[in-house]
């Protein structure tokens, strides 16, 4: 998987954890998942993730559409800061932002 885009972390600023909130679709349910990056085996790979995803990409949200999904990811600080952050449209996900969501969603429900 080729990287979209490189962004460097600064050690003090370092994400300890990130979030993904799911809103919209058919029933408008929201949805939240959480995964605490120091303390899962999966943690190196999300890391990565992180690093490579085009976060400017999350600026500007797209439309979702009628039945569409929007999403909004956060990675957070220990003191609970928000460093980075993103707002797509379900149209808006690359294969690399998906990768990062399920991922999450997957570390939450184990």
């Amino acid at each position: 998987m080729t990287p979209e885009h490189s962004v460097p972390l600064e050690q003090d600023s370092s994400p300890r954890s990130i979030v993904v909130e799911r809103s919209g679709g058919v029933a408008g349910v929201r949805r939240s998942w959480r995964a605490e990056l120091d303390e899962r085996p999966e943690g190196a790979r999300l890391r990565t993730l992180i690093e490579t995803v085009d976060w400017a990409r999350g600026l500007h949200v797209g439309e979702a559409g009628a039945d569409g999904f929007r999403y909004r990811i956060r990675c957070l600080t220990s003191s609970q800061t928000c460093v980075l952050e993103a707002q797509l449209a379900e149209s808006e996900l690359t294969t690399t932002w998906r990768e990062l969501i399920e991922r999450v969603r997957e570390s939450d429900s184990a």
